[in-house]
């Protein structure tokens, strides 16, 4: 018998999460000062993880650097990303997803110049429907047409019609998790 392969948190060339921060032209901080302002300041690198563990990857792509959650959703629901985030908006322009794991939820924000640009929720009640439950600000070229489409990853797919990379190497990726 084989023995299993190891996890890649990358699939089909993104990072496999359900929640991304987009940060375009982070002052080159430290790994460890991006960790530290998310509240997971003990969170130490680690070279793998399975798809059940607590993580957070990390990378840069052009003049963006990527933050991707877990599949728990560990960062999402800690709570500190949303305070770390308002302290980078008026400095950055910033594109935050979320993506639902179960139904077909999805939400992002795109923060530019220190204002809310956009700002689109979709709830999915009954797990097979989408209901729009916030509409602000102006949509991009082709995102109300991305919105009619019933496929996943519709904040990825928003990020990249605002010109924001969003597919990633394996060699690009920095993973750090809690200690054990």
């Amino acid at each position: 018998m084989r023995p299993p392969s190891p996890y890649s948190p990358i699939y089909d060339g993104r990072i496999h999460s359900g929640f991304f921060i987009f940060i375009r032209q982070l002052a080159a901080p430290s790994d460890q000062a991006i960790l530290t302002r998310l509240g997971l300041d003990t969170y130490r690198e680690a070279p793998r993880v399975s798809r059940f563990d607590r993580y957070i990857a990390l990378c840069d792509v052009g003049e963006w650097t990527v933050i991707a959650d877990d599949l728990r959703y560990s960062l999402y629901h800690a709570g500190t990303a949303r305070p770390a985030l308002a302290e980078l908006v008026p400095d950055h322009e910033i594109f935050v997803c979320v993506e639902g794991d179960a139904d077909r939820s999805f939400e992002y924000q795109y923060f530019v110049n220190g204002v809310l640009a956009r700002d689109c929720a979709v709830d999915s009640p009954l797990y097979s429907d989408r209901k729009v439950v916030r509409d602000v600000g102006a949509a991009s070229p082709g995102e109300r047409e991305l919105l009619q489409q019933d496929g996943d990853f519709i904040g990825l797919a928003v990020a990249e019609l605002l010109g924001i990379p969003t597919r990633v190497t394996p060699e690009a990726l920095r993973i750090y998790a809690p200690p054990a």
